[in-house]
């Protein structure tokens, strides 16, 4: 029930300020089916295309599965984009994974996903005909996973790739 208030609340929200599609890049199985109940009652006034929120390399099935159920299930107000996952940290706890050390430190972030998941994760994800989203706010985060995709891409398996929150390019 507090999910339903949530969306009904994000609904009126998106709504009243003129929005008429949005992109979701947190969604999952729970999230689709209560879309789909508004969708089912003819209350939904949004578009939405919904990104399967992927937390590491042993989630992504759960991930993938879940988009793919929810595609069969499309409709008019509903899309399935792709998967979202996290590849490196925050700005602010210096954990968005830059070229070059933070100002003072050695430190140069973090990353969340080893390359050779992120290369299974996006091969898989576009041979499925999804879109790729991938949070990578420093520049070496981008660096690598644009890396990667080009990898894949120079294979034959092409697809979208999304870099979300690039702050340090």
């Amino acid at each position: 029930e507090q999910n339903r208030y949530f969306l009904e609340m994000a609904h009126q929200y998106f709504h009243q300020r003129g929005f008429t599609h949005i992109r979701d890049m947190s969604g999952n199985i729970k999230l689709w089916e209560l879309l789909q109940e508004r969708e089912d009652r003819q209350d939904l006034k949004l578009y939405i295309e919904e990104n399967f929120t992927c937390e590491n390399i042993d989630d992504f099935e759960r991930a993938l599965q879940e988009a793919l159920l929810a595609k069969k299930t499309e409709s008019q107000h509903l899309r399935v984009y792709g998967i979202k996952f996290y590849f490196d940290g925050a700005l602010g706890s210096q954990g968005a994974f830059l070229s070059e050390p933070y100002a003072g430190t050695d430190q140069r972030g973090l990353t969340l996903w080893p390359l050779n998941d992120v290369r299974e994760a996006i091969k898989r994800t576009w041979q499925a005909g999804l879109a790729v989203s991938v949070h990578t706010i420093g520049d070496e985060a981008a660096h690598q996973v644009l890396t990667v995709a080009s990898q894949v891409w120079r294979e034959g398996i092409r697809g979208q790739l999304n870099v979300e929150h690039g702050e340090m390019l």
